[in-house]
């Protein structure tokens, strides 16, 4: 972990990659203040970059994450999203959803799936509340 997080940098991309290397949970694994920061930065930014400093707050480079590392926060937000229940996370992970058919990372049939799976989870949900 030394590697990922030092005095002055975080290293986000290092992060997912252990993450995705490991048999933890999402939840376990990612402490809730850098997963708020993180989901920030999707949110506002409309990116990630592989090098931040240790508080996240600033970046460290201009090289974004690689496209499997979307894939590993796009999966793990995914099923934290729909675990938790919490539309703020749902929310940052559709936006993250239309960042990566942005970047064409996702053909639109697959962006589509993922879409309707969204809106079935949602429906679930709803129907949960008011029963």
């Amino acid at each position: 972990m030394d590697k990922v997080i030092n005095e002055k940098n975080f290293n986000f991309e290092k992060y997912l990659e252990s993450y995705d290397n490991s048999d933890v949970d999402f939840e376990d694994y990612f402490y809730i203040g850098i997963l708020e920061r993180i989901c920030k930065k999707v949110d506002v930014v409309k990116k990630l970059y592989a090098l931040y400093s240790s508080d996240l707050k600033v970046r460290r480079s201009d090289r974004e994450i690689s496209e499997n590392c979307y894939f590993i926060f796009f999966r793990a937000l995914r099923d934290y999203a729909f675990k938790s229940k919490d539309f703020k996370y749902l929310n940052t992970y559709l936006k993250l959803l239309e960042i990566m058919e942005s970047k064409n990372f996702l053909s639109n049939e697959k962006a589509n799936n993922f879409k309707f799976e969204v809106k079935k989870s949602l429906q679930e949900w709803i129907k949960g509340k008011m029963q």
